[in-house]
């Protein structure tokens, strides 16, 4: 393995900026945190770098942000894969892959003429957008800090659940699946993304609640950064790049017309950490898709396959937008000198699926049981203000719908929605077109079709498929529409003076920015058009359950189990117990019952049979009895809240941990946990 001076630098670069999001996380930085982090970040930009060679993209611009990215699936997948299927630790699974890489890298050693012109350039431009991350999202990456001070999580509540998720990957007490229905298998899950993070809860005194908001947010954010950085460069050089990343970090252009928290990119981006990995490796996946195109390299291809296919498990609903777009691209290129008519063709089909949704009762009806849009368009709608007013439409079938999703449109978009196709007809008049300048438009046709047809979730959200993948459409509509901008300048000022504009004014945004965000949380909600959002974010967490959590964590052995009563398990968004898992790694017996009554139907009998237990043991009247009891199903601790009162023990006499009114019940350590039937 070969380590450049540039690549030390950029390598040293992202660990630092980890070991900052740490600190700025509350985290206590001791030395084996240190090693562990150089040690990921060097085996991620070995393992990109194979990658790329393999794929034989050694002519991409910006090549160690586009190798760190690459290094992300390249790794994150085997190491996933060895944790769900294995159930063995991330950090044994980190050791196994990082294994491989090195082996690859010796015996598979491809010998590039890569240029590492401007290489240095890219260091610089990068570093200065990590720290503009650390600035702007200081408070979401400091959560669990201002949590334990003010009782308070400063983020939305989903980041408990991203935290259980963490502790079910990595937490040494987790029995190797699911952590919210202990003695079961993992679901269907993008796992990916959270995979790094969950290495690092091997470290006791580290939650999965801190991981997810000092590691697992931070990372997906400069991810986003780098992936998004390499696509604009391949576009319109580094100084597209600059612009494309001042504008994704500075400028919230979707906010332009239309007031909607709903599609508020930065909101989506730190609810869902997941989005940022999944928009670097998606922009990567784009730019390496317009490189095939110039060389024809099957190998590309292969590459580009795989970015594509790894979506699934890094954020799902961006490879269902992606995918067809990107795929359709390709085919564009190959077929489109062959096809006489090809736009006749496409609005021809367009007008044939709607005449028949129109004069076909039974397919217009499977078609609204299946996908329901008008009951996601309808609300979409109303998460709409206009200066601070409701937009009201007249209820005209088909006029309505049309008209709905050019709102949305401009809701998602904003400023891009008009600067976009300006730009793009500038520059296809100027500069000419190619079969990467139509991927914007196969999005937003996609985005659409999404929002009309994709089927409504199992869990009986309309949303689901419609509605997460917007940021997607927005990073790259905005990375586009700064390269346009870009190329144009070029053409009209000459290099040197486009260079030393868009240097100027990225430093005078950046400034601005900063000025005007100073301590501001990105991740708050738009309460104004979202109303209900204020119910799920900056909460205050259930009083004691922090010293709680801290508690079982320090006595739990691996096998141990808790429970609270059923009352406090339900809550998809959040409960208690989510709560109880973040800050302390210990697997529930149940959690969010809605969601494994809705599955198999050996979800549904354990779920059903757990329920029935708990409502029997809140019957019990003595604790001895009641120890039996949670010993005979393998719960070692019981929990209960300030102001709930238990029949076994009204005084809390028998508990073994009591704080701000919360109790927390020990039945003895059992010897492995005692098997259920498992789904």
């Amino acid at each position: 393995m070969k380590i450049t001076y540039y690549r030390a630098l950029f390598d040293f670069m992202v660990a630092a900026y980890i070991l900052c999001s740490m600190v700025i996380g509350g985290i206590t930085i001791t030395p084996a945190i240190i090693l562990l982090i150089f040690f990921l970040v060097v085996i991620l930009s070995e393992a990109g770098k194979i990658g790329l060679d393999l794929g034989h993209l050694t002519v991409i611009k910006a090549r160690l942000p586009a190798a760190f990215t690459v290094g992300f699936v390249v790794l994150a997948l085997p190491m996933t894969a060895l944790v769900l299927i294995l159930k063995i630790s991330p950090l044994l699974a980190l050791t196994i892959s990082a294994i491989l890489v090195l082996l690859s890298s010796h015996f598979f050693a491809i010998k590039t003429a890569s240029s590492q012109k401007n290489w240095l350039l890219d260091i610089i431009i990068l570093l200065v957008a990590a720290s503009a991350i650390l600035f702007f999202s200081k408070v979401p990456i400091s959560s669990q800090v201002i949590l334990g001070k003010t009782g308070t999580l400063p983020v939305w509540n989903d980041y408990f659940i991203h935290g259980a998720t963490i502790a079910s990957l990595g937490s040494p007490l987790s029995l190797g699946g699911n952590i919210e229905f202990a003695g079961n298998g993992y679901q269907f899950y993008h796992y990916a993304s959270f995979i790094f993070s969950a290495i690092f809860h091997i470290f006791p005194d580290i939650s999965g609640l801190a991981l997810s908001t000092s590691m697992l947010l931070p990372m997906g954010l400069l991810f986003a950064v780098l992936g998004g950085y390499v696509l604009a460069v391949e576009l319109s050089g580094r100084i597209g790049g600059v612009l494309a990343l001042t504008a994704l970090l500075c400028i919230p252009a979707y906010a332009a017309f239309i007031q909607s928290g709903w599609f508020d990119f930065y909101w989506l981006l730190f609810t869902a950490p997941g989005s940022g990995y999944a928009i670097g490796v998606a922009c990567v996946a784009c730019a390496s898709a317009g490189i095939y195109l110039d060389t024809k390299d099957i190998k590309n291809l292969f590459l580009v396959m795989l970015l594509l296919f790894s979506l699934i498990l890094i954020r799902a609903h961006m490879f269902i937008l992606l995918t067809p777009a990107l795929v359709t691209m390709i085919i564009v290129e190959n077929w489109l000198n062959k096809l006489r008519h090809p736009y006749l063709m496409l609005l021809s089909m367009i007008l044939f699926a709607t005449l028949a949704l129109k004069f076909f009762p039974n397919l217009h009806e499977i078609w609204m049981s299946f996908s329901k849009p008008y009951k996601y368009l309808n609300f979409a709608q109303n998460q709409m203000l206009f200066h601070e007013h409701k937009i009201e439409l007249f209820k005209i079938p088909f006029l309505t719908i049309f008209t709905q999703l050019n709102l949305i449109l401009i809701s998602v978009l904003g400023g891009y929605f008009i600067l976009y196709p300006i730009l793009a007809l500038l520059h296809a008049r100027y500069n000419g077109t190619s079969a990467v300048d139509i991927l914007p438009l196969l999005l937003i046709v996609c985005f659409l079709c999404l929002m009309l047809f994709s089927p409504v979730a199992r869990n009986g959200d309309a949303s689901e498929y419609k509605h997460r993948h917007f940021v997607l459409l927005y990073a790259i509509i905005a990375i586009y529409t700064m390269s346009y901008a870009c190329n144009l300048l070029e053409k009209y000022v000459g290099t040197k003076l486009q260079q030393c504009f868009g240097c100027a004014l990225a430093i005078v945004i950046l400034a601005i920015s900063m000025s005007l965000n100073y301590l501001k949380n990105p991740s708050s909600p738009d309460t104004k058009s979202m109303p209900w959002a204020g119910g799920l974010h900056n909460q205050p967490i259930t009083p004691g359950l922090i010293g709680a959590a801290s508690y079982m964590a320090t006595h739990s052995r691996r096998g141990d189990i808790f429970s609270m009563d059923a009352s406090l398990a339900s809550g998809v968004l959040s409960n208690p117990i989510i709560e109880v898992i973040s800050l302390s790694g210990v697997p529930a017996y149940i959690s969010r019952p809605e969601l494994y009554l809705k599955g198999s139907e050996c979800a549904r009998k354990i779920t059903i049979d757990r329920l029935h237990r708990l409502e029997k043991l809140s019957k019990i009247d003595n604790w001895p009895e009641a120890k039996k009891y949670l010993q005979t199903y393998g719960i070692r601790w019981f929990l209960v809240p300030a102001g709930q009162k238990i029949a076994w023990d009204i005084t809390s006499k028998y508990a073994v941990f009591s704080n701000e009114g919360i109790s927390v019940y020990d039945s003895g350590y059992l010897d492995g946990y005692r098997h259920e039937p498992q789904c």
